[in-house]
């Protein structure tokens, strides 16, 4: 996993990789499964807050000419988001495609 300059990336990739600003983290284990995590501290004053994070799960499963293939088990890929005591479950994400989520604290 290693944080990429956008200009690190083929042109072709940007729009899949860079949502904000000009880089992204990118974690990647060619033709086998992966699990990653993110861990940080964020101090906030008191209040209510919406955490987002956004992600382009990049599943292939093959090449047909030099282009990807996405995988299409729909348990190809999964995020889960933790924080705190709370989160989420497992939750499918589809290959190929952008994809958020959400979590609000009061």
């Amino acid at each position: 996993m290693r944080v990429v300059p956008e200009s690190d990336l083929p042109a072709v990739e940007h729009s899949m990789f860079v949502f904000d600003g000009n880089k992204t983290i990118k974690s990647f284990k060619g033709g086998l499964p992966i699990h990653f995590t993110v861990f940080t501290d964020i101090p906030l004053p008191a209040g209510s807050y919406r955490f987002t994070i956004r992600f382009f799960p990049d599943g292939v499963i093959t090449y047909n000419q030099g282009q990807k293939v996405w995988a299409y088990d729909p348990l190809a890929a999964e995020a889960r988001v933790i924080v705190s005591a709370g989160g989420t479950g497992w939750i499918p994400v589809t290959p190929g495609q952008r994809g958020a989520q959400f979590r609000f604290y009061a």
